[in-house]
Protein backbone atom coordinates (compact mmCIF):
# COMPACT_ATOMS: atom_id res chain seq x y z
CA UNK A 1 0.00 0.00 0.00
CA UNK A 2 1.32 3.40 -0.93
CA UNK A 3 2.16 5.97 1.72
CA UNK A 4 -0.86 8.20 2.24
CA UNK A 5 0.10 9.55 5.66
CA UNK A 6 0.33 13.08 4.24
CA UNK A 7 -3.39 12.91 3.54
CA UNK A 8 -4.18 13.01 7.20
CA UNK A 9 -3.12 16.67 7.25
CA UNK A 10 -6.52 17.47 5.71
CA UNK A 11 -8.83 14.49 6.21
CA UNK A 12 -11.88 16.54 5.12
CA UNK A 13 -10.58 16.75 1.55
CA UNK A 14 -9.96 13.00 1.57
CA UNK A 15 -13.46 12.33 2.95
CA UNK A 16 -14.91 14.49 0.18
CA UNK A 17 -12.88 12.48 -2.36
CA UNK A 18 -14.11 9.22 -0.83
CA UNK A 19 -17.74 10.33 -1.12
CA UNK A 20 -17.32 11.59 -4.68
CA UNK A 21 -15.32 8.58 -5.90
CA UNK A 22 -17.77 6.19 -4.23
CA UNK A 23 -20.65 7.82 -6.10
CA UNK A 24 -18.65 7.74 -9.34
CA UNK A 25 -17.80 4.05 -9.02
CA UNK A 26 -21.40 3.08 -8.24
CA UNK A 27 -22.55 5.03 -11.28
CA UNK A 28 -19.89 3.45 -13.48
CA UNK A 29 -20.94 -0.06 -12.47
CA UNK A 30 -24.54 0.53 -13.50
CA UNK A 31 -23.38 2.11 -16.76
CA UNK A 32 -21.17 -0.90 -17.54
CA UNK A 33 -24.24 -3.08 -17.14
CA UNK A 34 -26.01 -0.92 -19.73
CA UNK A 35 -22.95 -1.00 -22.00
CA UNK A 36 -23.00 -4.78 -21.83
CA UNK A 37 -26.50 -4.66 -23.37
CA UNK A 38 -25.57 -1.91 -25.89
CA UNK A 39 -21.86 -2.30 -26.69
CA UNK A 40 -21.95 0.16 -29.61
CA UNK A 41 -23.55 3.00 -27.66
CA UNK A 42 -20.95 5.80 -27.48
CA UNK A 43 -23.14 7.84 -25.12
CA UNK A 44 -22.82 5.10 -22.51
CA UNK A 45 -19.07 4.88 -23.11
CA UNK A 46 -18.81 8.66 -22.56
CA UNK A 47 -20.93 8.38 -19.41
CA UNK A 48 -18.47 5.81 -18.05
CA UNK A 49 -15.41 7.75 -19.21
CA UNK A 50 -16.22 11.00 -17.38
CA UNK A 51 -16.32 9.69 -13.77
CA UNK A 52 -13.22 7.54 -14.40
CA UNK A 53 -11.46 10.65 -15.71
CA UNK A 54 -12.60 12.63 -12.67
CA UNK A 55 -11.46 9.91 -10.28
CA UNK A 56 -8.07 9.84 -12.00
CA UNK A 57 -7.69 13.60 -11.63
CA UNK A 58 -8.72 13.68 -7.98
CA UNK A 59 -6.54 10.69 -7.11
CA UNK A 60 -3.61 12.40 -8.81
CA UNK A 61 -4.25 15.64 -6.94
CA UNK A 62 -4.28 13.74 -3.64
CA UNK A 63 -1.19 11.70 -4.52
CA UNK A 64 -3.05 8.38 -4.58
CA UNK A 65 -0.77 6.80 -7.16
CA UNK A 66 -2.37 3.35 -7.19
CA UNK A 67 -5.87 4.71 -7.80
CA UNK A 68 -4.44 7.15 -10.32
CA UNK A 69 -2.68 4.39 -12.24
CA UNK A 70 -5.71 2.12 -12.45
CA UNK A 71 -8.00 5.04 -13.36
CA UNK A 72 -5.56 6.20 -16.02
CA UNK A 73 -5.42 2.77 -17.68
CA UNK A 74 -9.21 2.41 -17.61
CA UNK A 75 -9.51 5.91 -19.04
CA UNK A 76 -7.14 4.98 -21.88
CA UNK A 77 -9.19 1.87 -22.66
CA UNK A 78 -12.44 3.85 -22.65
CA UNK A 79 -10.92 6.65 -24.72
CA UNK A 80 -9.97 4.15 -27.43
CA UNK A 81 -13.55 2.86 -27.38
CA UNK A 82 -14.90 6.44 -27.57
CA UNK A 83 -12.76 7.10 -30.62
CA UNK A 84 -14.03 3.91 -32.26
CA UNK A 85 -10.59 2.28 -32.13
CA UNK A 86 -11.66 -0.41 -29.66
CA UNK A 87 -14.73 -2.61 -29.95
CA UNK A 88 -16.61 -3.29 -26.73
CA UNK A 89 -16.52 -7.07 -26.34
CA UNK A 90 -17.38 -9.33 -23.39
CA UNK A 91 -13.64 -9.28 -22.52
CA UNK A 92 -13.61 -5.47 -22.38
CA UNK A 93 -16.73 -5.52 -20.19
CA UNK A 94 -15.01 -8.00 -17.86
CA UNK A 95 -11.91 -5.77 -17.70
CA UNK A 96 -14.06 -2.72 -16.89
CA UNK A 97 -15.82 -4.56 -14.05
CA UNK A 98 -12.50 -5.82 -12.72
CA UNK A 99 -10.97 -2.35 -12.91
CA UNK A 100 -13.88 -0.78 -11.03
CA UNK A 101 -13.65 -3.50 -8.39
CA UNK A 102 -9.93 -2.74 -7.94
CA UNK A 103 -10.68 1.00 -7.62
CA UNK A 104 -13.31 0.24 -4.97
CA UNK A 105 -10.84 -1.87 -3.02
CA UNK A 106 -8.14 0.81 -3.25
CA UNK A 107 -10.70 3.40 -2.17
CA UNK A 108 -11.58 1.16 0.78
CA UNK A 109 -7.95 1.17 1.91
CA UNK A 110 -7.87 4.97 1.80
CA UNK A 111 -11.10 5.09 3.81
CA UNK A 112 -9.58 2.82 6.45
CA UNK A 113 -6.52 5.04 6.66
CA UNK A 114 -8.74 8.07 7.25
CA UNK A 115 -10.35 6.14 10.10
CA UNK A 116 -6.81 5.39 11.36
CA UNK A 117 -7.18 1.64 10.77
CA UNK A 118 -3.90 -0.15 10.11
CA UNK A 119 -3.85 -1.41 6.52
CA UNK A 120 -0.13 -2.17 6.33
CA UNK A 121 -0.82 -5.87 5.70
CA UNK A 122 -3.55 -5.28 3.10
CA UNK A 123 -2.45 -5.37 -0.52
CA UNK A 124 -4.53 -4.78 -3.62
CA UNK A 125 -2.68 -6.32 -6.56
CA UNK A 126 -3.86 -4.38 -9.58
CA UNK A 127 -1.05 -5.50 -11.90
CA UNK A 128 -3.19 -8.25 -13.54
CA UNK A 129 -5.90 -5.80 -14.63
CA UNK A 130 -3.27 -3.39 -16.00
CA UNK A 131 -1.81 -6.25 -18.05
CA UNK A 132 -5.28 -7.17 -19.33
CA UNK A 133 -5.92 -3.56 -20.37
CA UNK A 134 -2.57 -3.27 -22.16
CA UNK A 135 -3.11 -6.64 -23.88
CA UNK A 136 -6.59 -5.57 -25.00
CA UNK A 137 -5.17 -2.36 -26.45
CA UNK A 138 -2.28 -4.15 -28.16
CA UNK A 139 -4.61 -6.90 -29.39
CA UNK A 140 -6.92 -4.30 -30.90
CA UNK A 141 -4.01 -2.63 -32.71
CA UNK A 142 -2.80 -6.01 -33.95
CA UNK A 143 -6.28 -6.76 -35.29
CA UNK A 144 -6.39 -3.39 -37.04
CA UNK A 145 -3.05 -3.96 -38.72
CA UNK A 146 -3.69 -7.59 -39.60
CA UNK A 147 -3.52 -8.32 -43.32
CA UNK A 148 -6.87 -8.62 -45.01
CA UNK A 149 -6.00 -11.85 -46.83
CA UNK A 150 -4.95 -14.93 -44.90
CA UNK A 151 -1.25 -15.71 -45.00
CA UNK A 152 0.37 -19.08 -45.36
CA UNK A 153 2.81 -20.24 -42.71
CA UNK A 154 5.75 -19.90 -45.08
CA UNK A 155 4.90 -16.26 -45.83
CA UNK A 156 4.67 -15.50 -42.12
CA UNK A 157 8.04 -17.15 -41.44
CA UNK A 158 9.68 -15.17 -44.25
CA UNK A 159 8.11 -11.95 -42.95
CA UNK A 160 9.47 -12.61 -39.48
CA UNK A 161 12.91 -13.45 -40.85
CA UNK A 162 12.79 -17.03 -39.59
CA UNK A 163 13.49 -18.41 -43.09
CA UNK A 164 14.53 -16.95 -46.44
CA UNK A 165 12.54 -16.88 -49.68
CA UNK A 166 14.91 -19.57 -51.02
CA UNK A 167 14.21 -21.80 -48.00
CA UNK A 168 10.49 -21.36 -48.61
CA UNK A 169 10.80 -22.16 -52.34
CA UNK A 170 12.81 -25.31 -51.59
CA UNK A 171 10.32 -26.45 -48.97
CA UNK A 172 7.41 -25.86 -51.34
CA UNK A 173 9.19 -27.82 -54.11
CA UNK A 174 9.73 -30.72 -51.70
CA UNK A 175 6.12 -30.58 -50.62
CA UNK A 176 4.98 -30.65 -54.25
CA UNK A 177 7.23 -33.65 -55.05
CA UNK A 178 5.86 -35.56 -52.06
CA UNK A 179 2.30 -34.74 -53.09
CA UNK A 180 2.96 -35.97 -56.65
CA UNK A 181 4.41 -39.25 -55.33
CA UNK A 182 1.41 -39.71 -53.08
CA UNK A 183 -0.97 -39.04 -55.99
CA UNK A 184 0.81 -41.60 -58.19
CA UNK A 185 0.55 -44.26 -55.47
CA UNK A 186 -3.15 -43.56 -55.04
CA UNK A 187 -3.81 -43.89 -58.78
CA UNK A 188 -2.04 -47.23 -59.11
Amino acid sequence: MEDTSFLMDDPEIVKEFLTESGDHLESVESQILQLEENPDNTDIINTIFRPIHSTKGSAGFLGLKDMGTVSHELETLLDEARKGNLKITPLIIEILYEGVDILKRLRGLVAKKVEKIDVSDEIVDYAPVIVKIKNALVGQKATESAPSKPQHLGEILVEKGEITEDDLDKALEEQEKLQQKKNRRNHC
